[in-house]
């Protein structure tokens, strides 16, 4: 509450930090209630919007949802290669899934088909990536013989079969105590 102004309208200067863009200052001049309060709310991020189609009308715009979210999914992956995007922050396990649907109950349903939408095209990007029976790893064996026409080694195959399996259990193992560490810390 301001007491010492009889003024209706103030010039307030705002600091903002973020990793990515730095710090930023914003001016902007606000206006003052009958009480003399000055008070500040956060709009969301998202917005979510309904928009109903039929099942013809829904192909189109849900084609294009979908492989952008491997787009995305592609640019995000590049970006954490390149140290843009903090490991620690963007990958999650159980706990942050569960996060993703929210807690308000009645946005739930929506939320629940937009994750299991993301997952399932999710999951058709991670079938290009050296992760365990996934496709990529019975195609670089044929591709092998394919090219060379000699049979691939036998045991080189089954080094290579199996050699996914210790990437995911450390990466499990990484991203569940990430998700520990962010609940206690």
């Amino acid at each position: 509450m301001l007491e010492d102004t009889t003024r209706s309208e103030l010039v307030v200067t705002l600091k903002r930090e973020r990793e990515s863009q730095g710090e930023e200052l914003i001016e902007a001049i606000v206006e003052l209630d009958e009480q003399r309060r000055l008070g500040i709310f956060f709009e969301p991020v998202i917005q979510y919007s309904e928009k109903r189609y039929s099942l013809a009308q829904s192909i189109v715009p849900g084609t294009k949802n979908a492989f952008g979210i491997i787009l995305h999914n592609i640019q995000a992956f590049v970006r954490l290669f390149n140290n843009e995007l903090s490991v620690e922050k963007s990958i999650r396990g159980p706990v942050g899934v569960a996060k993703a649907y929210g807690s308000d109950q009645s946005l739930f349903g929506l939320r629940f088909w937009r994750v299991m939408g993301i997952w399932s095209m999710v999951t058709v990007f991670w079938n290009l990536l050296p992760l365990p029976k996934s496709t990529i790893w019975q195609s670089v064996p044929l591709l092998y013989e394919w090219i060379s026409n000699k049979p691939f080694n036998r045991r080189s195959y089954d080094r290579l079969v199996n050699s996914p399996y210790f990437l995911a259990a450390g990466l499990m193992i990484y991203i569940l105590v990430g998700d520990i560490l962010s609940i206690l810390f």
